[in-house]
Order: structure tokens, then sequence, then C-alpha cells
């Protein structure tokens, strides 16, 4: 099989280190594009007030806590990958799921979820292993 882009999405609340080196290992197996995303919503919040102010103002620190962690988590996904011609980011605000599957239109193979139970660490893309 020829993978031309892959895409892997990450969660913005969980270590996502161990998945970003798989996905990148098995972007660079098939040389293959690696394309990252992530996304968060924020949770609605039932007004407190009449004027709606305070949720407002709770929901605005929402967003601002989601594009801090996803600011974190690009830089995590930058250190890891090195290689700005095959790897690019996309992190965004908003429904996941839905955002997921308008973003994997772009890709040939999506990788999502978090380690598999049962699996050696050790395992990496491709049948290698990390020592």
């Amino acid at each position: 099989m020829i993978y031309k882009t892959i895409i892997v999405q990450l969660d913005v609340d969980r270590a996502s280190t161990e998945r970003i080196l798989f996905a990148w290992n098995l972007a660079q197996h098939f040389e293959a594009d690696l394309i990252a995303f992530a996304a968060a919503e924020a949770r609605i919040v039932v007004p407190g007030d009449d004027s709606g102010v305070l949720a407002a103002d709770a929901l605005r620190r929402q967003i601002d806590d989601i594009e801090d962690r996803l600011n974190a988590l690009e830089g995590e996904f930058e250190s890891l990958t090195q290689d700005r011609g095959r790897a690019s980011w996309r992190g965004l605000v908003g429904n996941p799921t839905r955002l997921l599957a308008t973003h994997a239109r772009a890709a040939d193979l999506i990788v999502v979820g978090p380690t598999a139970m049962g699996v050696p660490r050790a395992h990496t893309a491709c049948g290698t292993t990390r020592g």
C-alpha cells in the first residue's frame, strides 16, 4: 500500500508523545506527509446572572485554556518531528469529531486512539522497536 498523507488525531487532555512518534515513524516509512490534528470544544455554560456576563466570561476562559493546550501540543509535535516540510499542524477550537471528519478527507490513513492494551510500549510503526 502507498500512503501519501497520514493524519494523526491528538487529544488535548492526554499525553501524545507515543502517538506522535508512532505516526511520524509510519509517515517516514511510507515517505508520506504527516498532519497532526487536535481539537476541543468549550462546554456550554448556563448563565448564573440575568445578563449572561458570567457565562460569557467562563466560556472565554475555557476557549483560552483550549488554545493554550493546543499551542503546547503543537510545540510538542514540532519538537518531535522537526521536519516542517513533511509535517504540518491543525489545531482548532470546535467539535473534535466533526472537525476530524472534515479534515480526514485530506489523508489516506488516520491514526487515532490511545495506546493499545496488550501491545508492548516498545513497538513503533512498521515492525521496528525503540531501544
